[in-house]
C-alpha cells in the first residue's frame, strides 16, 4: 500500500474514532432543545460522512490493494430489503412522505453502515474501545452536573448529559454498557485486544465506565435503562462463565427445573410489579398509548402510516379513544404524545406487519451468529441490541441518533459472521471500476455536505425564529421561520411553529393553510386550537368548533381546550350550547391545582353571568359557600 493510500486508511480509522467519541456531545444552539439536540446530531453525522467520502476516495484511487472482491452476508441483504420496502412503502403507497430529522438519520445511517463494512475485524475491535471512551465522558459530564460543575441541558432534571432528558441520557449508557462489561470479561482471551499494550489502560477504562453507568442510572431513575441492564448483562455473564452447563448441572431433574422456572417467573413478577408502582403514573400513562395505537394498527395493517407518521395519526386515535371510553381513569395522564414509547408499536403503526416481519427476520439473523471465546464481539454485539431492543419496549431508542449508530455498529461487526449468500468477483475493467467506485464517493460526499451546509442554516433559522417567538417579537419571527421553510416545508414540527406564528401575527389564511398541512405530519392540541383560532378570526365557525373540540377530545382533562370552545360559542350567541359548556368546567376539578385554571374559570364564570336575561350566579356543586 503506498503512502497516499496508507494516510488516508489512517484518516478514515481517526475519523471513526472522533465520530464515536464525540458525536454525542454535538448540538446546536440550545441544548435543551429537543430540535437542537437531534438536528445537531445528524449534522455532525451527515459532515462526517461527506469528509469519509472524500477520503474514501482517496484510498480507492492510490490503493494497489484495493479489493474487487463484492460479498453479501444474509444482514446485509435484509438490511437492502428494509430500506427498499421502507422507501417503497413512504414513496408510492403513502399519501405523504415526512421530511423530519429522522429521514436524514435514516439516509446518513445506510452510509455510515456501508463505510463501517468496510473496516476490517481488528479495526472493527479497536472501535469498541472508543464507543467506552465516549460513554465514560458522558459519564463524568453527567456526574459534573450533579455535583453543579455544569448545568444541566434541562432546568426540571438535575442531570442530563449532553442529551435533553434523562431518559435518552440513561438509553444511550445503557447501549453502551454492554461493550464495557463485556471488554472487563472477555478482553484476556480477545486477540488482538489481548496481545495489544493498551489492554491493561482499556480494561482499566472498560471497569470506570460501566461502574459509572451503574451510579448514574442510580440518580436518573431510568426503570426501562435499568431493564435494558440487567438482561444485557445477564446475556453476557451468560456465556462468559456457561450458566448452560451451571444451570443443567444444578437442576438436574423435570421437577428442579420446574421449580426453578417457577422461581424465575416469580422474581420477573415481583420486580415488574415494584417496577409499575415506582412510576404509576408513567406506567398508565404507556398503557393509555399502547392502547389508543393499537387502534391505529387495526385501521392499517399491513403497510401502516408510513415512515415518522406515528405522530400524524396518534392524537386523533388518542381523541378516538376517549369518545369511545369517557370513563377512562387515564383521561388524567393524557398529553400531546410524539412517540409510542414502545419500539415495536411504533414500528407497527408506521410500517406495518410487512415491516414488522422484515425487523424480525433481521434480529433473527443477527443472534443466528454464534460466538466464541476467541471471537467475543460477537457476544458483545448481540449484548448491545439486547439492550437497545429492551430499552425500546419502554422508551423511544428511534429517535435518538447515538443509540441508533450504535445499533448499526453491532450490525456492521455481526453482518460479516453471518453466512454469504451473493459473492462477485470482478476481474475486468479494474481501472473502471476503480474510477466509477471513487466518482460515486466524491459524488455521495459532496452531495452530503452540500445538503449538510443547507440544513444547517435553516436550523439556525428554525432556532432563532422560535427565540423571536418565544419573546413574543411575532412578526420578525415569520420573516425568519419564511427562510427556512424550504427545507422544512414537510416538517410537521417546523410547520406547528411556523403556522402559530402566522396565527399570532394575524395572517389566518395563511396560517390555516400551514397548519393544514401540519396535520399531515404531525397531530397535537398546538395545531388544533391555533387552526380554532384562525377560523375563528376568518368567521368559519363551523370549522373553528370542529378543530376545538377536536383538542378537547384529545386531551380530555384539560382545560383550555373547553375554555376556547366556550368563548366561541360566545361570540356566536349560542347560549345555551355555551351555559351547559360553562356549567361543566367550573364544576369541573383540575389535577393540579394552578392559577392559570383559576383565571379561566373567573373569566368562564362572567361570560356564564353575561349571558342576556341570565340574573343568578352559577354556584358550581362541590363549591363550598358561606
Amino acid at each position: 500500500m503506498n503512502g497516499a493510500s496508507k494516510y488516508s486508511s489512517w484518516s478514515i480509522y481517526l475519523l471513526f474514532t472522533f465520530f464515536c467519541v464525540v458525536h454525542p456531545f454535538v448540538g446546536i444552539g440550545n441544548g435543551a432543545s429537543i430540535v437542537s439536540q437531534s438536528m445537531g446530531n445528524t449534522l455532525f453525522l451527515l459532515f462526517g460522512l461527506a469528509l469519509l467520502g472524500l477520503l474514501f476516495t482517496v484510498f480507492v484511487l492510490f490503493s494497489d490493494r484495493f479489493s474487487f472482491l463484492l460479498k453479501l452476508h444474509r444482514i446485509d441483504l435484509l438490511l437492502i430489503l428494509l430500506m427498499c420496502f421502507i422507501l417503497i412503502n413512504s414513496l408510492i403507497f403513502q399519501d405523504h412522505l415526512a421530511v423530519s430529522y429522522r429521514l436524514y438519520d435514516l439516509g446518513g445511517l445506510i452510509l455510515f453502515y456501508l463505510s463501517v463494512r468496510l473496516i476490517d475485524k481488528r479495526g472493527l475491535n479497536f472501535l469498541f474501545i472508543f464507543f467506552v471512551v465516549g460513554a465514560l465522558l458522558q459519564v463524568v459530564y453527567g456526574e459534573l452536573q450533579l455535583y453543579r460543575v455544569y448545568p444541566s441541558l434541562n432546568t426540571n432534571f438535575p442531570i442530563t448529559g449532553s442529551f435533553f432528558n434523562p431518559g435518552p441520557y440513561s438509553g444511550y449508557l445503557t447501549a453502551v454498557f454492554p461493550i464495557a462489561l463485556g471488554l472487563y470479561l472477555f478482553i484476556d482471551q480477545w486477540p488482538p485486544l489481548a496481545a495489544s499494550t493498551f489492554k491493561g489502560l482499556a480494561k482499566y477504562i472498560s471497569v470506570i465506565t460501566f461502574l459509572g453507568v451503574i451510579l448514574v442510572l442510580s440518580v436518573t431513575m431510568s426503570r426501562a435503562a435499568w431493564l435494558a441492564l440487567i438482561f444485557s448483562s445477564g446475556f453476557l455473564l451468560f456465556f462468559r462463565y456457561s450458566w448452560n452447563i451451571r444451570f443443567l448441572e444444578v437442576f438436574n431433574s423435570q421437577i428442579k427445573r420446574a421449580i426453578g422456572f417457577s422461581l424465575g417467573l416469580a422474581i420477573v413478577a415481583v420486580v415488574g410489579l415494584g417496577l409499575y408502582h415506582l412510576k404509576k403514573d408513567s406506567a398508565d400513562g404507556r398503557t393509555l398509548i399502547w392502547k389508543a395505537s393499537w387502534e391505529m394498527i387495526r385501521e392499517n395493517p399491513w403497510l401502516g402510516l408510513g415512515f415518522d407518521r406515528f405522530q400524524a395519526g396518534y392524537m386523533e386515535a388518542q381523541a378516538s379513544w376517549f369518545r369511545n371510553n369517557p370513563d377512562d381513569p387515564s383521561a388524567l395522564l393524557a398529553d400531546d404524545v410524539v412517540y409510542a414509547f414502545n419500539e415495536g408499536i411504533q414500528l407497527l403503526v408506521e410500517q406495518g406487519m410487512v415491516g414488522f416481519f422484515i425487523i424480525f427476520l433481521l434480529l433473527f439473523a443477527a443472534f443466528q451468529v454464534r460466538g466464541t471465546s476467541d471471537n467475543p464481539e460477537i457476544w458483545l454485539a448481540q449484548a448491545g441490541l439486547v439492550s437497545i431492543l429492551i430499552f425500546g419496549m419502554f422508551s423511544y431508542p428511534s429517535h435518538i441518533l447515538p443509540i441508533k449508530i450504535c445499533g448499526v455498529f453491532y450490525l456492521v461487526v455481526l453482518a460479516g459472521r453471518s453466512p454469504v449468500l451473493v459473492e462477485w468477483r470482478f476481474t475486468k475493467y479494474q481501472r473502471t471500476i476503480k474510477g466509477a467506485i471513487a466518482l460515486l464517493a466524491i459524488f455521495v460526499g459532496l452531495g452530503a455536505f452540500m445538503v449538510s451546509n443547507k440544513l444547517f442554516h435553516a436550523v439556525k433559522n428554525w432556532n432563532y425564529a422560535y427565540i423571536l417567538y418565544q419573546g413574543g417579537t411575532f412578526g420578525p419571527a415569520v420573516e425568519v421561520y419564511e427562510l427556512a421553510l424550504p427545507m422544512f416545508d414537510r416538517n410537521g414540527a417546523f410547520l406547528t411553529n411556523y403556522g402559530k406564528a402566522l396565527s399570532m401575527t394575524g395572517r389566518h389564511r395563511e396560517a390555516v393553510h400551514v397548519l393544514e398541512k401540519a396535520k399531515n405530519y404531525v397531530g397535537n392540541t398546538i395545531i388544533q386550537t391555533a387552526l380554532g383560532d384562525s377560523y375563528k378570526a376568518l368567521r368559519m365557525y363551523g370549522q373553528s368548533e370542529s378543530a376545538y373540540q377536536l383538542a378537547a377530545d384529545m386531551l380530555p382533562d384539560r382545560f383550555y381546550p373547553r375554555y376556547l370552545l366556550i368563548k366561541l360559542y360566545a361570540s356566536m350567541e349560542a347560549w345555551d350550547t355555551m351555559e351547559a359548556l360553562a356549567k361543566d368546567l367550573l364544576e369541573k376539578e383540575p389535577k393540579i391545582a394552578s392559577r392559570a385554571v383559576e383565571e379561566i374559570k373567573s373569566e368562564v364564570q362572567v361570560l356564564l353571568d353575561g349571558i342576556p336575561g341570565r340574573w343568578m350566579k352559577f354556584e358550581p356543586e362541590n363549591s363550598l359557600s358561606p
